[in-house]
């Protein structure tokens, strides 16, 4: 006697219900949406990821180019003897003594030991200019706080970049003159290709005598 179930002799074709199977227009449809709502996702947090990276970049650089330079003008400006009576609001001059040493024995008033030194800002660049003091050749003010005549052993170096401006205010006010002033408050800001501006600031006074 047969097999009610299984005595039937059918061939059945693996997969082949699958393989019957499809996508209607509107499954299509909807799939090539959500693919592209993903991939345009995944870019913006790419692109977003990219872009503040950029900025961080940008902005970590601008600060340590300010640091670089507020740090170089404060150690000088505390050394200097006096700033010049030409320093002026966006231009920092000042009288820096030559170190001493066991060949160069100098005194204050040995002014021909003295360079000058100015800071100021260009093309983007916190620029440093230096020249020394000649034996003679001032420009006549007493007690010869200006500039020399003649600029010997000029030079200019960068200082820093992604500089935007350097500002400067003298105190005390009533001083006679910048050469009297004790005390500068320097503002710099820095900007950077994606960054705002940024800006330090820094008090220094004089350490040198007055009277020299």
């Amino acid at each position: 006697m047969g097999n009610p179930v299984y005595g039937k002799n059918e061939k059945v074709t693996p997969g082949k219900a699958f393989a019957q199977q499809g996508l209607t227009l509107i499954e299509v449809l909807v799939s090539m949406v959500l693919f592209i709502f993903l991939v345009n996702t995944a870019y913006a947090f790419l692109f977003s990821g990219v872009i503040s990276y950029v900025k961080y970049s940008d902005e970590n650089d601008v600060r340590s180019q300010l640091r670089i330079g507020m740090n170089r003008m404060e150690r000088e400006l505390k050394e200097a003897r006096w700033l010049t009576t030409n320093t002026g609001p966006s231009v920092l001059k000042f009288r820096l003594p030559k170190h001493m040493t066991d060949t160069n024995k100098g005194i204050p008033l040995t002014f021909s030991r003295d360079k000058i030194v100015s800071y100021y800002v260009k093309d983007g660049e916190l620029l440093r200019r230096i020249y020394d003091i000649p034996s003679s050749g001032f420009d006549g003010q007493s007690p010869n706080r200006g500039d020399p005549a003649s600029r010997p052993n000029e030079g200019v170096n960068s200082i820093a970049r992604n500089i935007e401006s350097l500002e400067l205010t003298y105190l005390p006010e009533d001083a006679a003159d910048n050469s009297y002033k004790t005390t500068v408050l320097i503002t710099l800001t820095g900007k950077g290709r994606s960054a705002k501006p940024i800006v330090l600031t820094s008090t220094v006074r004089l350490r040198a005598q007055k009277g020299w």
